[in-house]
C-alpha cells in the first residue's frame, strides 16, 4: 500500500521558511515541517506524502489540501471546521497588490480597537505599527468567529421566480451573503422579478468571494458607475433553455455561480476576470496571434492607457526574457509605486520616457526561440519621434530581423488590455485585447535598435528595490 499523495498549492504557501501542518480532515493533521517549494515530505505516521508544488502536472497527480502555519493553529479557539476552510480558500491566486491592500485594511480596522483596549494614549502611527504585527492573527480569529455555526452548502435558484440578494461585510468589504428565491430578513434586494428574462449575470469578485452581482438580459451592458471598485469583473452567459443556477456558499459568503445544467460544458469565458466591466471582447494570443476561444483557468485581464493626456512615459516589468507588466505613468500619480517591491521582488524594470508632444505610433512583437527552443515574445514600442524601445528580450539580433506590428494606437488615446501575469503559467504577458483588432503586419526591425543590440549585447539590470533600481532601458 503506497502513501496517499497530497499536494500543497502555491496559494496556500506562506513565508519560505514557515513551519506548517497539513489538515487531513476532521482533527487529523500532518507532522510539522519546514516549508520549501518543490519539496516532498514523507509522513510515516499518517501514511501520507506531502508535496509542495503548484505546477499543473503535479496538481493533477494528488488532491490539494489546506495548509496552516503552526502558529495559527496554536491560538485557534475551536476545531477546524469545513466552513472555516472554505472561507479561507482562495478562488484564484491573488496579485501581490491585493494582499497588501488587505493587510493595510486590517491594520486600519484594528488600530482604533487597540486604542480602546489598551487605554493608553499612543500616537496613531504607533498603533498602526503594533497592528502590523497582528494582521494574520486578527484575520484568522475573525474568520474563525464568523464561521461558527455556518455550513458549506450549494443552493439551487430558479430564475423564473423572484430572485433576492443580501450582502454582508467582512474585514470592511461588502460581499454577497446569499442569492435565493426567498427574501431574507436582513435588507434583501430584488435581483430579478418573476418572469423577467435573465440571459447574463454580471459578477464582481476578488479572490475571497463575490462582492456584487446583477442579473440582466442577454444583450445588456453594465453602464455607469458601479458600487464596487478594485475587483475583477466577469459575465456568466445563461443559455435560453436554462432556468436554474447553483449558488456555492462557503458559510459566510457566495463563492461562485454555476449554470444548473450538466449537459452544458463549462464555458471558460465565464471565468475571465477584467478590472473594469467595460472592456473589449476579443482576446489574442501574442505567440500565435490567434483569437482565444478557450481561455486559461481564471485568466485575469488588466490594462494600461496609451497616448492619453498626461502620460510622461511607460514602464515594463520583465523577468529577463518575457514582459510581465506594463504601466503608463500618468499625471505624476505615485500610486503605482506602493506595491512594486512586493509584486515584483526579483524582476527588472525598463523605463521609456516621453518628450513633450511624443506619443506611441506602433506596438510590435519581437518573436524568437530562446534557449532550449522556448518560445519568447517581447514588445517594441515605436514613437512619432523615432524612439524605439525594446521591452524584454528574445535572443540576439540575428535571431529575429523583423517585427510584427500588433497595433497602431490612436494619438488621442487607446486602452490596451493584457493578462495579469499571476493568472497564467508561466508568469508572462501572453494575451492582449483592444478595440479595432486587425491582422498583424510585418515590418523591418528598426535599424538604430538593431545596431544598438549588436554593439551593447544583452542589457544587464541590477536587482534591488524598485525605488532604487537602475533604470537602463533600451531606447533610442
Amino acid at each position: 500500500m503506497s502513501p496517499l499523495p497530497v499536494r500543497v498549492g502555491r496559494r496556500r504557501l506562506g513565508r519560505r521558511t514557515s513551519v506548517g501542518l497539513i489538515h487531513l480532515g476532521g482533527l487529523r493533521f500532518s507532522m510539522e515541517f519546514n516549508l520549501r517549494m518543490s519539496d516532498t515530505i514523507d509522513d510515516d505516521f499518517e501514511w501520507t506524502n506531502l508535496h509542495t508544488c503548484a505546477r499543473p502536472r503535479c496538481m493533477m497527480e494528488g488532491r490539494r489540501t489546506p495548509f496552516f502555519h503552526n502558529d495559527c493553529l496554536d491560538f485557534r479557539l475551536y476545531d477546524i471546521s469545513d466552513a472555516l476552510i472554505a472561507a479561507g480558500d482562495y478562488a484564484f491566486d491573488p496579485p501581490a497588490h491585493e494582499k497588501n491592500r488587505r493587510s493595510r485594511r486590517i491594520k486600519g480596522l484594528l488600530a482604533p480597537k487597540l486604542r480602546d483596549e489598551l487605554q493608553i494614549r499612543l500616537p496613531a502611527e504607533t498603533l498602526i505599527a503594533i497592528a502590523g504585527f497582528l494582521v494574520r492573527e486578527c484575520a484568522v480569529i475573525t474568520t474563525e468567529a464568523q464561521s461558527l455555526g455556518t455550513d458549506v452548502s450549494d443552493m439551487t435558484v430558479d430564475l423564473a421566480q423572484d430572485v433576492y440578494v443580501s450582502y454582508t461585510t467582512i474585514e470592511g468589504l461588502r460581499y454577497v451573503k446569499s442569492i435565493s428565491n426567498t427574501a431574507p430578513k436582513d435588507h434583501p434586494v430584488l435581483l430579478s422579478k418573476q418572469g423577467q428574462p435573465v440571459g447574463k449575470i454580471w459578477v464582481a469578485e476578488d479572490y475571497r468571494g463575490i462582492r456584487f452581482v446583477k442579473f440582466c438580459p442577454a444583450g445588456a451592458s453594465l453602464a455607469g458607475p458601479t458600487p464596487i471598485v478594485k475587483s475583477w469583473w466577469r459575465t456568466i452567459s445563461i443559455p435560453c433553455d436554462v432556468d436554474k443556477i447553483t449558488i456555492k456558499f462557503d458559510g459566510l459568503k457566495v463563492r461562485d455561480i454555476l449554470i444548473h445544467n450538466e449537459t452544458i460544458p463549462d464555458d471558460t469565458n465565464n471565468y475571465v476576470g477584467w478590472v473594469n466591466p467595460q472592456h473589449p471582447n476579443n482576446v489574442i494570443d501574442i505567440t500565435t496571434f490567434d483569437q482565444v476561444n478557450i481561455f486559461p483557468e481564471r485568466l485575469m485581464m488588466t490594462f494600461f492607457n496609451c497616448n492619453t493626456n498626461g502620460i510622461t512615459g511607460y514602464t515594463a516589468v520583465t523577468m529577463g526574457i518575457p514582459v510581465t507588466m506594463i504601466h503608463a505613468h500618468e499625471n505624476d500619480s505615485t500610486g503605482f509605486y506602493a506595491d512594486m517591491d512586493t509584486a515584483f521582488p526579483r524582476d527588472f524594470f525598463i523605463y521609456m520616457p516621453l518628450d513633450r508632444g511624443e506619443f506611441v505610433t506602433e506596438i510590435c512583437r519581437r518573436y524568437a526561440l530562446a534557449a532550449g527552443d522556448r518560445i519568447s515574445a517581447c514588445l517594441v514600442f515605436i514613437t512619432n519621434k523615432g524612439r524605439n524601445t525594446l521591452f524584454g528580450t528574445s535572443g540576439p539580433p540575428e535571431s529575429c530581423l523583423a517585427l510584427d506590428r500588433i497595433l497602431m494606437p490612436a494619438p488621442n488615446g487607446t486602452q490596451i488590455w493584457f493578462n495579469d501575469s499571476t493568472s497564467v503559467y508561466p508568469k508572462a504577458l501572453g494575451y492582449l485585447a483592444f478595440d479595432g483588432l486587425a491582422p498583424p503586419v510585418q515590418r523591418p526591425f528598426p535599424l538604430h535598435l538593431y545596431r544598438t543590440l549588436r554593439v551593447s549585447g544583452p542589457i544587464t539590470l541590477s536587482h534591488g528595490s524598485y525605488h532604487h533600481a537602475v533604470w537602463k532601458g533600451l531606447w533610442i
